[in-house]
């Protein structure tokens, strides 16, 4: 009778694959550095918390104030690190999206500008000739008047009055088609053609320029006070 074979279980089953551990993402990275930055604040304001109470009297004061500040300074710029590191995938998402859009919509800047200015020549081609009929009529009506002057004088009796041609309604400036309307208005604008010549009330000072010539060494300006002040820098 026929026996069942022997089952080995002892057959090795040869080696058992190693699982190499993967390199972080950079989303794992910008999770790091984030919660790195929240660390490092938390750090700068238990630091903070901790001399809150302290009365600045001494040098050993001072210098325990300074290391504070060295800890936030380091924290603040940890905290811009990390948004840097996080928001530059963004930025550079946006900033590729927004050329490529500039870059299909660009042309149709040039092309409306002009067929919105050959629409406003038209409109104001339309009103010249429009106010040159009505000096015509207007030329015309005086001519008649004076021949009749003339001729009333002779015959003796009133002239008859030739009334002013009516002067129709300036047309409207929309010119429609299908569902698109273009309207031409009449906006007041400006240009600056001589900047010396501007009054002081339309002109603002340019902070920027000051505070430049403040740092060359300028002591007097006239309408601005220029003074010694105060400021802490902190290096780490």
């Amino acid at each position: 009778m026929p026996t069942d074979p022997i089952i080995d279980h002892t057959t090795d089953p040869g080696p058992v694959p190693v699982v190499e551990p993967q390199p972080p993402t950079p989303a794992d990275e910008r999770e790091q550095r984030y919660l790195a930055a929240c660390e490092a604040v938390e750090q700068a304001l238990a630091a903070s918390r901790a001399i809150e109470s302290t009365e600045l009297s001494s040098e050993d004061d001072a210098r325990e104030i300074v290391a504070v500040l060295g800890t936030i300074t380091a924290a603040r710029k940890a905290a811009e690190d990390a948004r840097k590191v996080i928001t530059k995938p963004l930025v550079d998402e946006k900033r590729t999206i927004d050329n490529r859009f500039k870059e299909l919509a660009g042309p149709l800047d040039g092309v409306e500008q002009a067929l919105k200015a050959a629409v406003a020549d038209y409109r104001r081609k339309v009103e010249r000739e429009r106010r040159a009929q009505i000096a015509r009529e207007e030329r015309n009506r005086r001519e008649r008047q004076a021949r009749e002057n003339v001729k009333a004088e002779a015959e003796q009796r009133e002239p008859v009055r030739h009334e002013a041609p009516r002067i129709e309604p300036e047309p409207e400036a929309t010119v429609r088609s299908g569902g698109v309307a273009a309207t031409v208005r009449k906006v007041w604008t400006f240009e600056v053609v001589d900047p010396g010549c501007v009054p002081i009330d339309y002109c603002k000072p340019d902070e920027a320029v000051i505070r430049r010539a403040v740092r060359d060494g300028a002591r007097e300006i006239p309408g601005v006070r220029i003074y010694e002040d105060d400021q802490v820098a902190v290096q780490s």
